[in-house]
């Protein structure tokens, strides 16, 4: 009789083990581990620490703007034209604007290699 348990116990953890190998669900559990491990330390207090960990796309559109900015100024005291500070906003826009779509390009790149770990 105890052989026959023992074989049964083997075959009911045989069957454990091949139903959790074929969870389908455990590759989208590991992903919002991982998010929700992200998002939690996104909400911290603000800091620059805090500046490196906000998303690629904020902090694109950031760096563009502080660097159109910059040109903006050195046109704007370099040349003595009308038109020169509307080219300077354009300028800031622009690379603003950059720098979202660089951003953007870079969170998508994050996020793949959540999906592929």
């Amino acid at each position: 009789m105890s052989k026959q348990n023992d074989e049964v116990e083997r075959l009911r953890r045989l069957r454990q083990r091949q139903l959790t190998a074929r969870d389908p669900l455990a590759k989208q559990r590991k992903v919002d581990r991982k998010v929700s491990a992200r998002r939690g330390k996104q909400k911290t207090s603000f800091s620059f620490r805090a500046m490196l960990e906000m998303p690629y796309q904020w902090r694109g559109a950031i760096v563009g703007a502080l660097i159109g900015m910059g040109i903006s100024i050195v046109l704007t005291l370099t040349i003595e034209n009308k038109w020169t500070e509307i080219i300077g906003l354009l300028i800031v826009v622009f690379l603003a604007v950059l720098g979202v779509v660089f951003g953007q390009a870079m969170d998508a790149r994050e996020e793949l290699k959540d999906l592929i770990d």
